[in-house]
């Protein structure tokens, strides 16, 4: 357990007291001033309690508290003060967020109660927010390992996406771009109620029915509401939302362009997709650049711009066979069975242990069509930039976007 205190005061006598009274029981830090609270903060593992005199010079106790907040929002603070008027403890109490408020003289037994009330605090804390992040992250794994799993293609797909707005999402330094990227790698999600064979059709290019294309419409607002369950998932809810406007355009890459208001990270998962889309029905990366300039979603040029310098490079690809493969590589070409008549793994997927196992298995059973292509050294280097790993989908067809 955390029991680590930080202690500001300008008198050094205090300080001095403080130590020799509370050694024993904590792990202290003590500061001669704010200023120097903060470079402590800054410098060091984080603090389970912050304990702060109010008058000091330069800045004083409220203040010093406010800017610790900001630097370690998980930190239980707790105010020390001689002049308790009302006033005094409003302010402390309102931007200092404090969670006692304590007169000075304080007897020793009284603080040391109260800072184990404070460290308890914080336990209860940081085990809940710990708890929240394990869940959150369990459930973006399990979605995509069961994407993953029900859709080999719609996964490919999320895979590529994913990779190319982490690139852009770096371009532009995007905050909180987990978010982006989530919403990158779940953005498929709603293709596991449909067809896999309807899927395959529409990535290719054929021609399909109105009730299909209507299947595919629909993805993005059920991908959505997949998501929405998922706790502090709001963000990424709303980006995907966003990249799924009704009627979705009759032809790749053709359609209204975005409200000028759209958020830059709606615009960045927008157009990775229909990058995607188009350059999986045969344009060239920059063919489906120049395209996205003039009939695209997307009209901004330096999204534009960063776009091209992220997929207008050269794409060597290896040969190897499957006994060569090995993780971290990236796959330039889909992997099917050796007769070609099922897809196994597409393109764009980072291989793992859990994939070289299955395909290992399929071919001693089965048997797999060799060689294989991966992404030479240099694209390998630019395509492993990706938060998580993820598999393939080749794109959309010209009548629905799968996104």
């Amino acid at each position: 357990m955390n029991r680590r205190v930080l202690l500001v005061d300008d008198d050094p006598n205090i300080l001095s007291g403080y130590r020799r009274q509370l050694r024993r029981e904590f792990d202290l830090a003590t500061a001669n001033s704010g200023q120097e609270g903060l470079d402590i903060i800054r410098q060091e593992d984080e603090f389970a309690a912050i304990v702060s005199d109010m008058n000091m010079p330069e800045m004083n106790g409220v203040q010093f508290l406010e800017q610790a907040q900001s630097l370690t929002p998980n930190s239980v603070r707790i105010m020390l003060t001689g002049n308790a008027d009302q006033q005094t403890a409003i302010n402390a109490i309102n931007n200092g967020r404090i969670f006692r408020f304590l007169n000075k003289p304080c007897p020793p037994e009284a603080l040391i109660a109260v800072l184990n009330c404070g460290l308890e605090q914080y336990r209860l804390v940081t085990a809940e927010k710990e708890l929240l992040e394990e869940t959150v992250t369990g459930s973006i794994r399990a979605m995509a390992e069961i994407l993953s799993l029900a859709s080999p293609l719609a996964f490919g797909r999320a895979t590529r996406i994913q990779r190319l707005v982490n690139s852009l999402a770096k371009h532009f330094e995007i905050e909180n771009a987990w978010e982006l990227e989530t919403a990158a790698l779940l953005s498929q999600a709603g293709s596991v109620t449909v067809p896999e064979s309807v899927l395959e059709r529409a990535l290719s290019g054929q021609t399909l029915s109105q009730s299909e294309v209507s299947m595919l419409r629909g993805l993005g607002t059920v991908a959505a509401d997949l998501i929405r369950k998922i706790p502090r998932m709001e963000a990424v809810t709303e980006i995907i939302a966003g990249c799924f406007p009704a009627p979705e355009p009759a032809v790749a890459g053709e359609c209204d362009p975005l409200p000028d208001d759209t958020p830059l990270p709606v615009q960045i998962l927008q157009t990775a997709l229909d990058f995607d889309t188009l350059s999986n029905l045969n344009h060239s990366p920059r063919a489906a650049v120049d395209h996205l300039r003039t009939a695209g979603r997307v009209r901004d040029g330096d999204l534009l711009d960063a776009l091209e310098q992220s997929v207008v490079s050269s794409r060597e690809t290896l040969e190897i066979n499957l006994d060569e493969l090995t993780t971290g590589q990236i796959l330039a070409e889909e992997i099917t069975s050796a007769d070609g008549s099922m897809t196994l793994i597409g393109k764009g997927y980072e291989v793992t242990e859990r994939l070289l196992l299955r395909l290992r298995n399929f071919s001693e059973n089965r048997g797999i069509r060799e060689p294989l292509y991966i992404l030479g050294a240099e694209e390998l280097d630019d395509a492993s930039h990706s938060a998580t790993n993820v598999d393939e989908l080749p794109s959309s067809s010209r009548h629905a976007m799968i996104q």
